[in-house]
């Protein structure tokens, strides 16, 4: 059942990507994708199915209450990989669609910045530090804005730099300034690391939905499309930064205001 409301979804979306016949490549990047969504669904699934299995089977009678709770976490861990598949893909069509409206709230923009950290802190490799820098007078602002979207830019560039960074540093860095032209008071986010950085060729590809740098990392590559799309709704934009060296740097910026 999964995989049939899985695939009608994502021929929709694909099919609002462009109004104009699919060319070679873009059937290519559609094979691709769907190969991407038939293993990022069925892993987790196969996964949580034989844990589960073996939990409750003769086997699971004869274990230690350790043994018990590391095959729990794992079907946990496993049953949320799929939950972020799927909440992606929804996600990605209803901001396509205009149909996903944002939430706004009095929030502590450095809450935000904290619980950014506090999700992808286990997936930091040993030899990486994550680290945080901004300004002392931005320190206790809070502004008027959809939270838990600026909380999921901030995530997903800040998952895709811990895929792509085994030692050296990966920052958030937070800072405020006007706009030249519109004069208007602007906030931007962004994230910093000392990763394998991007080829130039790929640069191009890489807000585009379901592209990912290699093929050996989780999730469909729709993190950083998702980011593009949300950065529209506020009116700003994502990037990465081509001046950057030494790494990767994920920039989003949009207008704001101190409450």
């Amino acid at each position: 059942m999964l995989s049939l409301i899985d695939q009608r979804t994502l021929n929709v979306t694909l099919s609002e990507i462009s109004g104009q016949r699919k060319s070679k490549r873009e059937m290519a990047i559609e094979d691709i994708f769907l190969d991407n969504v038939s293993y990022e669904i069925r892993t987790p699934l196969n996964a949580i199915i034989g844990l589960n299995d073996l939990l409750n089977g003769v086997a699971g009678q004869h274990m230690e209450e350790d043994e018990k709770l590391m095959l729990k976490d794992h079907i946990h861990k496993n049953a949320d990989r799929l939950l972020t598949v799927m909440d992606d893909i929804l996600d990605l069509s209803k901001m396509e669609k205009g149909t996903s409206p944002l939430h706004k709230t009095v929030v502590s923009l450095m809450e935000i910045c904290f619980k950014a950290r506090e999700s992808v802190k286990y997936q930091v490799r040993s030899d990486v530090k994550l680290l945080h820098a901004y300004p002392k007078t931005l320190k206790d602002v809070k502004i008027y804005t959809d939270a838990k979207r600026l909380e999921q830019v901030l995530h997903n560039f800040l998952v895709n730099a811990c895929s792509h960074t085994y030692s050296g540093t990966i920052t958030i860095r937070v800072k405020e300034y006007e706009d030249a032209e519109t004069k208007r008071p602007m906030l931007q986010l962004r994230v910093d690391d000392t990763g394998v950085g991007v080829p130039q060729d790929q640069r191009e590809l890489l807000f585009l939905p379901f592209r990912k740098l290699d093929g050996e990392s989780e999730g469909l590559g729709m993190g950083l499309a998702i980011c593009k799309q949300i950065a529209k709704m506020f009116g700003g934009k994502a990037y990465l930064d081509p001046y950057y060296e030494g790494g990767s740097s994920f920039v989003f910026e949009m207008p704001f205001e101190k409450v």
